[in-house]
């Protein structure tokens, strides 16, 4: 019987087993990558045959470490590509993309997800991690260490 992410990436299209079988592995341990980030994430593919190229969540992770936004489950949902130019730009290119906080103060990056050559994927990071108070150096250090993470997934 097939997993709720393989059913997803069936339906996104476009997403190989081996793809899957990749993202199991990046799920079982993004726990940390949430709570070092202080950021939800989520794990977004492209929708094969979607003229708006929109994109759709296969997973969500919210971290323990700060307060999320995203207080609703959005796995199986369309983000609409409009609303995530980011994440389509970082499958496109292959590289990290990065926005500065927005009004909101939410920090946002897309984190190309690849398995061999190709981007089957991308993370969407988004957090307003320290909310506009003075951050400890124990908090940077987690930054970082998560940065250094994500710089080894793309």
């Amino acid at each position: 019987m097939p997993t709720l992410l393989e059913e997803l990436c069936a339906r996104a299209g476009g997403v190989t087993q081996h793809d899957v079988d990749h993202f199991h592995r990046l799920i079982a341990v993004w726990q940390i990558l949430a709570d070092l980030s202080f950021a939800d994430i989520l794990l977004l593919a492209p929708l094969e045959d979607d003229p708006d190229r929109d994109l759709l969540v296969l997973a969500q992770i919210r971290p323990l470490t700060a307060q999320t936004l995203y207080p609703d489950d959005h796995v199986g949902s369309a983000l609409l590509a409009e609303n995530a130019q980011e994440a389509v730009t970082a499958l496109e290119t292959g590289k990290q993309r990065r926005n500065k906080a927005d009004a909101r103060g939410i920090h946002r990056a897309a984190i190309p997800v690849r398995v061999n050559e190709r981007v089957p994927a991308v993370l969407l990071r988004e957090g307003m991690p320290f909310g506009g108070r003075r951050v400890s150096g124990l908090e940077e250090a987690y930054s970082r260490s998560a940065d250094d993470l994500f710089r080894m997934i793309v």
